[in-house]
């Protein structure tokens, strides 16, 4: 009785994982771009940062100081 409990645990476990896994993994597969800033953006960005014109917030993103 107890292992038949045991390998019902493992597999619900298995289905909760891939139930969780599935879209992640489809959405990172997907032909779209994960994001649409370009290089260039990108560069000007971490040059304003270097000046000191973005800081990095409490959140973890950048941003323009004020």
């Amino acid at each position: 009785m107890e292992i038949r409990k045991q390998i019902l645990g493992v597999i619900i476990g298995i289905f909760i994982t891939i139930s969780f896994i599935t879209p992640v993994y489809s959405y990172v597969n997907s032909n779209d771009d994960l994001c649409e800033i370009e290089v260039y953006d990108l560069i000007e960005i971490l040059h304003k940062v270097k000046k000191g014109e973005y800081f990095k917030s409490n959140a973890g993103y950048y941003r323009l100081k004020q």
